[in-house]
C-alpha cells in the first residue's frame, strides 16, 4: 500500500493544501501551531473516519468556515483508490472512489494504519475508556465482523439499560441474549490482541529502556475470560443472571466488555499509578509499535504509521533507538521541529502559517 496524495480544504489551520508523498520517510517539520499535527490528523482522519486530537468533527473546521473536506489518494494491490471526507458542520459525509458511502466504518481497514502521538501517555496512565479504545480501533481495522458486534452491543446494551431503570425485566432476556452474543465476540478478539501486543510491546520496552524492568499487559474481563465465543457467551449470560437484582437497583449494565480494562504492569507495579512520564512514554511508544506488527500480521501488508511530534519526552538514546525501528516500518508520516535527516529515501515538508513551503 501506498499513500500518494493528501488534500485538505478548511480543515484546521489549512485553507487549502495538497501534498504529494514517498513511499518511505515523509517528515513533517515547522514550528508549533503552523499544521504539522493537522497534516497528520487529516491522514488520520481518512484512514479512519475519526480524529487522534478531538471526539467532535466541528473542531476541525476552519475558523470562520462552515465545514470541511479532506481526501487522500492511495494505490493498495496495484489499484488506485480515493477516499474522501466532507462535514458541513451537521452531517458528515464519506466517500469512496466519487461514490458515497452509507457509513463512516467502511474506512476501516481501507489503509490500516497506526497514529502515535504525545497524548498517548493517557492509554497508559488515563482511565480504562482509553485503553479500551486503543483496543477497539485497532482491531476494526482488520476485522468488520468485531465492528458489527460493536455496533449491536452498543444497541443491545443501550435497551437493556432502559429496562433496568424502568425496572421491566419481562423482555430483558431477549436483550440479554444479543448482549451476551456479542459482548463475548469482542472479549475473545480483545483477548487475542492483548496476547499479542502485549509479547511484543514487552521486547520493544526492553529494547528501549535502561531499567530492563518487565512489560506485562493483561486484558481483564468482568467475566471468567475464555478463548471460545460460544463458552464466553455463556459465561455472560449466567453473570447477568447472577448480578439482575444488583443491576435492577443500580438501573445501569454491570457486566461486559464496556467494563474491561488492559492492566499494564512494569516490573510488576500498576503503570497507571506507578510509571513515571518516562516510562510511560516508552510503554505508549512500544504498545504502538506493536499495534503496527498486529496490522502487519493480519492484513499481510505493510500498515502506515503517523508519528506526531516525534520523540516528545524521550531523551536523545531512546528517540535514535526509536527512529531506527520507525525506519524499518515502510511509509511513515512523521512530525518534529527540524528534519532529522533520514537519508535518501526520505521527504522534508516544511509547513509554515498552514501552507506547504517545500517540498
Amino acid at each position: 500500500m501506498f499513500l500518494k496524495q493528501l488534500y485538505a480544504r478548511n480543515f484546521r489551520n489549512f485553507d487549502e493544501i495538497s501534498v504529494n508523498f514517498v513511499d518511505g520517510v515523509n517528515e513533517v517539520v515547522g514550528d508549533n501551531a503552523q499544521g504539522k499535527t493537522s497534516l497528520l490528523e487529516a491522514l488520520f482522519l481518512c484512514m479512519t473516519a475519526s480524529s487522534f486530537r478531538s471526539q467532535h468533527l466541528k473542531d476541525l473546521i476552519r475558523h470562520a468556515h462552515k465545514g470541511f473536506f479532506v481526501e487522500a489518494s492511495f494505490e493498495k494491490c496495484g489499484v488506485d483508490h480515493q477516499v474522501g471526507i466532507s462535514y458541513d458542520g451537521e452531517k458528515r459525509r464519506v466517500f469512496l472512489n466519487g461514490a458515497a458511502c452509507e457509513t463512516p466504518t467502511v474506512l476501516l481497514g481501507l489503509m490500516p494504519g497506526v497514529a502515535s502521538t504525545p497524548d498517548d501517555i493517557a492509554v497508559v496512565k488515563g482511565q480504562p475508556s482509553l485503553r479500551r479504545r486503543y483496543l477497539d480501533l485497532m482491531i476494526a481495522q482488520i476485522d468488520p465482523v468485531f465492528v458489527h458486534h460493536l455496533s449491536r452491543f452498543m444497541r443491545a446494551l443501550k435497551q437493556r439499560n432502559v429496562l433496568l431503570k424502568q425496572k421491566q425485566i419481562g423482555s430483558i432476556s431477549c436483550w440479554e441474549e444479543e448482549l451476551a452474543r456479542s459482548s463475548a465476540y469482542i472479549s475473545v478478539q480483545r483477548k487475542k490482541a492483548v496476547a499479542f501486543v502485549g509479547e511484543k510491546a514487552a521486547e520493544f520496552f526492553s529494547a528501549f529502556s535502561s531499567e530492563k524492568l518487565p512489560l506485562v499487559l493483561h486484558y481483564v474481563s468482568s467475566v471468567r475470560p475464555v478463548d471460545d465465543v460460544e463458552e464466553m457467551q455463556k459465561c455472560f449470560i449466567q453473570e447477568f443472571d447472577k448480578k439482575r437484582a444488583q443491576e435492577v437497583h443500580l438501573g445501569v449494565t454491570l457486566v461486559g466488555p464496556h467494563r474491561d480494562d488492559v492492566q499494564i504492569l512494569i516490573g510488576e507495579k500498576p503503570a497507571r499509578e506507578f510509571a513515571s512520564i518516562g516510562q510511560s512514554a516508552l510503554t505508549a511508544c512500544a504498545m504502538r509499535l506493536a499495534e503496527w506488527h498486529y496490522l502487519e500480521r493480519e492484513t499481510r501488508s505493510r500498515p502506515l504509521m503517523i508519528v506526531d511530534d516525534f520523540g516528545a519526552a524521550l531523551d536523545s538514546t531512546r528517540k535514535k533507538l526509536l527512529f531506527n525501528e520507525l525506519g524499518r516500518l515502510g511509509q511513515l508520516f512523521l512530525s518534529s521541529h527540524s528534519s532529522l535527516q533520514s537519508g535518501a529515501n526520505s521527504h522534508t515538508l516544511t509547513i509554515h502559517d498552514g501552507k506547504l513551503c517545500s517540498f
